[in-house]
């Protein structure tokens, strides 16, 4: 398990890791990437037998690594998209790549959209984007996209008032690189914090 651990010298995120054998009792390991800079939510993925890593930078780019000696050791690949982007998530569908961005890393109300042929890019931003604006009920990403059953489930948090309060469900209804459409879920929110 990969996560933002707060290092409490430079008051910025690194990325730490916890390993499990049941998935209910983990044992902390240690920091695997530290930058001069904030880092968080790590979207961990593997692609042709590779373990890579987006995590969001407090930077000028969405920034991809790749594990030299899973899960330990990270190294810089390339910067994929210039611009300041938090919770980034990728999915690969339809042979293209797809990038989440959120643009708005304080209001958390507007989320972009960018596809790739390859991963390494070029990326393009989509026609479309950005896809959601003015709207932190539902641009900030909440997790990995999910394809089940030939659905295409994309996550997001609620962050009005108070961040990450719940996370809710869209169903992407669209998906090219002219075209884009999603609905909500049918059961939103799909988690709650029970205390807010």
């Amino acid at each position: 398990m990969f996560f933002e651990v707060m290092n409490s010298l430079t008051q910025q995120g690194d990325i730490g890791c916890a390993t499990s054998q049941d998935a209910m009792n983990w044992q902390y390991q240690r920091i695997v990437l530290d930058e001069p800079f904030h880092l968080s939510y790590p979207f961990v993925f593997k692609w042709q037998g590779q373990f890579y890593m987006i995590p969001s930078a407090v930077d000028d780019a969405i920034r991809l690594y790749k594990a030299e000696h899973f899960p330990y050791s990270w190294t810089l690949v390339s910067n994929l998209i210039k611009g300041s982007f938090t919770d980034n998530s990728l999915f690969y569908t339809n042979e293209t790549w797809w990038i989440y961005a959120c643009s708005k890393p304080y209001t958390h109300d507007e989320l972009r959209l960018f596809f790739a042929d390859k991963l390494i890019g070029p990326w393009t931003e989509h026609p479309l984007s950005p896809i959601i604006q003015g709207d932190a009920t539902k641009a900030q990403s909440a997790g990995r996209v999910l394809m089940v059953d030939g659905k295409i489930i994309r996550f997001a948090q609620d962050s009005v008032k108070t961040y990450g309060k719940k996370v809710r469900a869209f169903l992407i209804t669209k998906i090219s690189k002219t075209e884009y459409s999603e609905r909500e879920y049918e059961r939103n929110p799909i988690l709650r914090n029970q205390g807010r």
